[in-house]
């Protein structure tokens, strides 16, 4: 939420469903808006893996990522994204939108936004995004392993707290 001396709270939250919720920020007083859903989901070790490739498929789009890049540049290069955190005993799968305000564009960019985000959660997830999250994401544990000062930080959190999920 945001809450500043100058501004009075201009973060809207709307429940959508049981642990899911929808952030947005769309005023004029700024020059770009944010949509984000939020799915809060029970930190597990047994799901952790394919909660990050839902993540990383849902960051990919639906038609692939060179398809998703094309639309976010008609969108004064919009940035999307998709990722995970860990916050106490859960996970919070994070998906957002950030695009200029369409008074700074004008044309309406928001609208289109919100219709990306919306197909985006609305359309399946193709077993070619699920190959490429999977490639991905192992690509990504590989560098972090290649990474001595990463992985002694991983392997000192792992002692520390042996008996936690993550």
């Amino acid at each position: 939420m945001m809450i500043t001396k100058e501004y009075e709270k201009v973060d809207k939250i709307t429940e959508i469903s049981e642990a899911v919720r929808l952030h947005y920020l769309n005023e004029d007083k700024f020059n770009t808006n944010l949509i984000s859903i939020v799915w809060t989901i029970p930190a597990k070790r047994e799901t952790a893996t394919l909660t990050a490739l839902i993540a990383e498929a849902l960051r990919l789009g639906e038609n692939g990522d060179r398809a998703l890049l094309e639309k976010l540049s008609e969108m004064y290069g919009a940035v999307f994204d998709s990722f995970v955190i860990q916050k106490g005993g859960r996970q919070l799968l994070t998906l957002n939108i950030e695009c200029v305000s369409d008074s700074a564009a004008e044309e309406k960019v928001f609208k289109n936004a919100v219709s990306l985000i919306r197909r985006t959660i609305e359309s399946k997830i193709t077993e070619k995004a699920l190959t490429q999250a999977k490639s991905r994401l192992k690509n990504t544990l590989l560098e972090k392993n290649d990474s001595s000062a990463q992985y002694a930080v991983e392997r000192l959190i792992d002692i520390t707290y042996p008996d936690d999920a993550f």
